[in-house]
């Protein structure tokens, strides 16, 4: 599911684990540190 809000911002929830690891991977190879480390 994804909300957007009026200042432009955007929050995504994911059903599934698995999909939050596989988005993890995508951020932390195009944003390099913007991830917090585990």
């Amino acid at each position: 599911m994804i909300r957007d809000f009026q200042k432009g911002s955007a929050h995504i929830t994911f059903r599934w684990p698995k999909l939050v690891e596989k988005m993890n991977d995508i951020i932390v190879r195009c944003y390099l540190g913007m991830l917090a480390a585990r």
